[in-house]
């Protein structure tokens, strides 16, 4: 607090306090000056400092006196005081020894008046006696002892005690010590005032001292930077002259650049042009020159040479001049024998061999040996400058600017880069004149050629994108034919159209391999040539079909000579069958052929039972009457693709051609039972007989056609074996699945005739809803020894038998049935769903006009009814260019892409079909949930139907985290599955119908894999 009021006191005189106040950075001199100025700038500080160092001594004087003063005058109270108690102790022992009695009280009388005279000196002083056990009034409480001064006297019989407070003692000292104090303050105030007076006075001194010390510093850093302006001018200029220098000597390269680049330019137009004729040219031997005369005028050179160069037996690098040109005014060197075979390695300097063969070469005639230094010198060529030119990476020859002029002349960048480029081209013109030849010839052998190349597209209705020019043999031109839509129609024979759709439908299987086939090719005037078609696939990583490549070979001549043989050696003269050698020839070729990716085929083996016996009761021509008749029955019991042939006696062999399982091959078998036990009238004989028959099927390990005869022949003696009239396999196995299979046929047509069949539903539900939506109608068979039966089991032998349609049939009328007792109950889903197979749809308008009379039958609205076609079947049909869901969409009914995904997926179906809904294979929903591809391909399938305004439907939903991860899509989306509810009696779908939603999904165990099949057409 003092220092703070000190400090207020000393800014009330005018004094400022001591604050170190940095002065701004100066050069050396000006400095040193600075600091000098600052050192005596503030005399008042130091005024200050000296003044309150002597007030702080003074000051402390006077507190060091006022203490010692007050300790005197304590000290003399308490001197005084003692002699008072003393004088009073004396007194009062003289009082004592003075007598009793009446005495007694003047002693006592003057006791009191001692003490009263005591008193006056000291009035608040107490004093008190302690004898013989008592004290005297007067003691003060022990309180106020504590701050008195106390003296004591003890006498033989009492003691005098006196106390003295000490403010009583220093009130006179405080009173002087006031006034001392008053006086020496108004002494150090006035000192102070004075002071300050004199601290201005030296303030004002010291200012005047820095304003001057300011203005010579002031001259003295204007002198300073007056030097270095003065030095930075000169640095300046000198920069300056340095600069347009170097100003002069870049504006001179900029110049002599800008030459090089109008030369340069120059140059690029003249290889541009060059290029252009070089490419466009259809003879070098025109172009070349053209081209060398063209950049020679540009670069301005005496001449051009293009030389040829090789390698001869002693490792020495020739050259031939094979194009020049010169400037008019030179001598063309191009026809002189020095210049023809000429040694580099020889000749020239051994750098221009060695740079040749890897990049560039320049040199002067002085550094050329004798006698082509003086022969170039005479024809006025001097200086060289040579690249050399490269087909395929190997050196072909060389190329070079010759320059006439004396000195030696310095080849700029841009005309070496010219002539690289200059070399390169040449080399490339001369490559493609080899490869334009080669592929001339090469086309030439294609033109002359009865072998027609042709490439499809890998769509579904493969587009002809190319076919080779030499259909033009044929009557076609190539340009129509690959723009046209129905270019299978153009060339193919209507005969034959139908065999080669089933065969380019087959070629889009994931796993069909490449295959040949023949078919009649119609020629543009009408008439028709046999050609053999070789086609291969062409597919990507995936497997997916990218284009298919083929050859066409006329076969027409050799058809005829097969004929013609034929005619000669191929039949039997008894029954007019085909004899074994034309049976064996036949089946040689099919056999090659299904080892090409034909079709299979069978072998059946056939002898009569018991034929002996009618000859030797009835006579050789009844024999002769009934192996006729027999075979006439054969050849009503195949198709007109089979061959049926005698081999000998009663022996008949029959190839069955195009057979898609063994279990046609047994039912033909049990056909030709059935008519070869009929009667047959033989000059007024019934004659009965039967047969055994032996079966021999084609698969991929079959040995070779001789030993699938003898195969089906030894199955024949197990047919006769096991009691004849009967047929076998040359194996056990195949045995009893034909078997199976025959008799599943049998027992389906039954179970049509009386109603085992039944329909399941699927309910289709919507993803936010859970609102059902459609029901899918799914076929099952109520076996009557085997149970319920899922069309896994039945629908593939139906579709193999030609159950397909009927069964297809039946599905319909019970669906539409269905639906229409649901619209009647006021129960009724949007849609009924019904597959559709590809047997379906090829009976054309018969299926459309089943499905008009199943909706007017059951007083349905065409919108009701949605067909489910798989991706496979569209492929099929795209190809055949059946129009019949086309028909059925003008109808009215709706069609979806099931199991899309799994094939092609090919948007040319939404485009062509216009279908209502996409259904989501069940391996993509199956997978989503934990590969991130998956699910990326059903985002993407969801989108492209939401672009396209096509619904979607999900097929095998089974969790929660499918139906989240289709919700997640962002779409309205449909589902069916498991995870809803499996396929149902209608019974339990009526129920699922007045519900009016599935929520929320039923826990049902994991599906079987036969379970999963769906429908007529699954």
């Amino acid at each position: 607090m003092r220092p703070f009021l000190v400090r207020q006191m000393l800014r009330f005189l005018g004094f400022r306090p001591l604050v170190h106040r940095p002065l701004p950075a100066r050069t050396s001199g000006v400095a040193d000056d600075a600091a000098g100025v600052a050192a005596a700038s503030h005399p008042d500080r130091l005024i200050f400092a000296l003044v309150a160092a002597a007030l702080v001594g003074i000051w402390g004087v006077w507190a060091a006196y006022l203490a010692a003063e007050r300790g005197r005058v304590i000290e003399r109270a308490q001197t005084q005081l003692a002699n008072i108690v003393s004088t009073l102790a004396d007194l009062d022992e003289l009082t004592e020894i003075a007598g009793a009695g009446s005495q007694n009280q003047d002693a006592n009388a003057r006791r009191a008046a001692a003490i009263w005279r005591a008193l006056l000196q000291y009035p608040a002083a107490s004093i008190w006696f302690e004898g013989s056990g008592a004290v005297s009034a007067g003691q003060p409480p022990e309180a106020e002892l504590g701050s008195a001064l106390v003296v004591e006297e003890s006498r033989r019989n009492f003691t005098v005690h006196t106390a003295l407070p000490q403010s009583e003692v220093l009130v006179e000292w405080r009173k002087s010590a006031w006034q001392q104090s008053g006086i020496l303050l108004a002494v150090t105030l006035g000192f102070l005032l004075l002071t300050r007076f004199l601290a201005q006075a030296l303030h004002q001194r010291a200012a005047a001292e820095r304003d001057a010390a300011a203005a010579r510093a002031r001259e003295n850093q204007e002198a300073v930077h007056r030097g270095q302006l003065e030095h930075t001018v000169a640095e300046r200029t000198a920069e300056l002259q340095q600069a347009n220098t170097l100003l002069n000597v870049e504006l001179g390269e900029r110049k002599a650049a800008e030459a090089a680049l109008r030369e340069h330019d120059a140059l690029l137009n003249a290889v541009t042009k060059g290029a252009g004729e070089l490419l466009g040219s259809h003879s070098l031997d025109e172009s070349i020159p053209a081209v060398l005369e063209l950049i020679g005028q540009t670069v301005a050179v005496a001449r051009v040479q293009l030389a040829a160069l090789e390698t001869d037996t002693e490792g020495h690098l020739r050259s031939s001049v094979r194009y020049e040109w010169c400037a008019p005014g030179s001598e063309p060197m191009i026809d002189n024998p020095a210049l023809r075979g000429l040694d580099l390695s020889a000749n020239f300097p051994p750098e221009v061999a060695s740079a040749l063969g890897s990049g560039l070469a320049s040199f002067f005639v002085e550094e050329v040996a004798e006698p082509y230094r003086s022969v170039f010198a005479a024809a006025q060529m001097r200086s060289f400058l040579q690249v050399p030119v490269l087909i395929d990476r190997e050196l072909w020859g060389s190329i070079g600017f010759i320059d006439a002029s004396g000195d030696k002349r310095r080849w700029s960048w841009a005309e070496t880069d010219t002539l690289k480029t200059l070399a390169g081209l040449i080399g490339a013109a001369v490559a493609r004149a080899r490869q334009v030849k080669e592929l001339a010839d090469a086309n030439m052998i294609v033109q002359n050629s009865p072998t027609i190349l042709y490439r499809l597209r890998g769509e579904p209705s493969l587009p002809l994108i190319y076919v080779s020019h030499n259909i033009t043999k044929f009557g076609h031109d190539p340009k129509q034919l690959v723009g046209s839509t129905n270019w299978v129609q153009r060339i193919v024979h209507p005969d034959d159209q139908a065999k080669l759709g089933e065969a380019m439908a087959s070629i889009q299987q994931k796993d069909a391999q490449g295959a040949a086939m023949e078919f009649r090719l119609l020629t543009g005037d009408g008439r028709t040539r046999w050609v053999e078609n070789r086609y291969t696939p062409v597919r990507d990583a995936n497997g997916g079909l990218v284009e298919v490549e083929g050859i066409i070979i006329d076969i027409t001549e050799r058809k005829a000579a097969e004929e013609k043989i034929a005619l000669l050696a191929r039949t039997d003269g008894l029954t007019g069958l085909a004899n074994r050698a034309t049976f064996v020839e036949r089946l040689r070729q099919a056999f090659a052929a299904a080892r090409r990716g034909a079709a299979p085929f069978a072998v059946l083996y056939l002898d009569l039972d018991h034929f002996k016996d009618v000859n030797d009761t009835l006579g050789h021509p009844i024999g002769d009457q009934l192996l006729q008749q027999i075979a006439e029955r054969l050849k009503q019991a195949v198709r007109e693709t089979d061959l049926v042939a005698r081999l000998g006696g009663d022996e008949f062999a029959i190839l069955q051609t195009e057979l898609s399982e063994p279990a046609g091959a047994g039912a033909l078998a049990a056909k030709i039972l059935s008519t070869a036990s009929q009667p047959c009238r033989c000059n007024s004989h019934d004659v009965h007989v039967t047969a055994s028959i032996g079966i021999c099927p084609y698969v991929a390990d079959s040995s070779g056609p001789d030993e699938m005869l003898a195969q089906a022949d030894l199955a024949l003696y197990r047919a006769k074996d096991d009691g004849r009239n009967s047929y076998r396999f040359h194996s056990e196995d195949l045995d009893q699945q034909v078997l199976d299979r025959v008799t599943v046929a049998e027992e389906l047509k039954e179970a049509l005739a009386h109603d085992q069949l039944t329909l399941h539903y699927q309910p289709q539900v919507d993803l936010d809803s859970g609102r059902i939506v459609g029901m899918e109608a799914l076929v099952r068979w109520n076996h009557p020894t085997r149970g319920l039966l899922y069309p896994a089991v039945f629908v593939p032998i139906a579709e193999k038998t030609g159950l397909i349609t009927a069964l297809g049939q039946w599905v319909l009328d019970r669906a539409c049935r269905q639906m229409g007792a649901w619209r009647d109950a006021g129960m009724a889903p949007s849609v009924i769903v019904v597959n559709l197979s590809l047997s379906e749809i090829k009976t054309g308008q018969e299926l459309v006009s089943r499905v008009a009379d199943a909706i007017s039958r059951w007083q349905l609205s065409p919108p009701d009814l949605e067909f489910d076609v798989t991706e496979a079947t569209l492929a099929q049909v795209t190809w055949a260019q059946n129009d019949v869901l086309e028909r059925l969409r003008r109808l009215g009914v709706k069609i979806a892409i099931d199991d899309f995904g799994t094939e092609y997926s090919s948007f040319e179906y939404l485009r062509a079909y216009h279908v209502n809904h996409l259904k989501i294979a069940q391996e993509f929903i199956g997978a989503a949930a934990h590969e991130p591809e998956r699910a990326a391909t059903v985002r993407a399938i969801i989108n492209l139907a939401r672009e396209l305004g096509i619904g979607v439907i999900a097929e095998g939903v089974e969790t929660e985290e499918q139906r989240r991860l289709l919700l997640a899509s962002g779409s309205t989306t449909q589902a069916q599955g498991f995870y809803f509810s499996a396929a149902v009696d209608a019974d339990r779908a009526g129920d699922l119908l007045r519900q009016g939603s599935i929520r929320p999904p039923h826990a049902l165990d994991p599906p079987t894999p036969a379970a999963t099949c769906r429908g007529a057409a699954q």
